[in-house]
């Protein structure tokens, strides 16, 4: 994603992640990982750091792509509280109140 304006910008072209496969590779892929036998096929990077490339790509199920993404982003979410915590009680009561109240810090 190179669009800066997209959601998932960060995760992306933010972080330099480029794309590299070529129709070729990409239909070698599909083949290699058995793409066609699965529901819906997703193209995932093994290490999520490193670009879009042959050797760093493979096919795996949609859902189970998407559980990869999502652990990442959780631990984000867990580090900024324990953070959070760390300071002090005031900063987490702030932000328990402020949930609470349906904002959205």
């Amino acid at each position: 994603c190179l669009n800066k304006k997209a959601i998932n910008y960060k995760y992306y072209g933010g972080k330099g992640i480029k794309f590299k496969l070529t129709m070729p590779d990409v239909m070698d892929l599909w083949i290699r990982d058995n793409a066609e036998d699965m529901k819906k096929p997703s193209l995932d990077r093994v290490n999520s750091d490193k670009d879009y490339s042959f050797d760093n790509c493979r096919f795996m199920e949609h859902t189970e792509n998407c559980g990869r993404a999502n652990r990442g982003r959780v631990r984000e979410h867990v580090k900024k509280l324990a953070r959070i915590l760390a300071k002090d009680d005031k900063a987490l009561k702030e932000l328990a109140d402020n949930y609470l109240k349906g904002g959205k810090k």
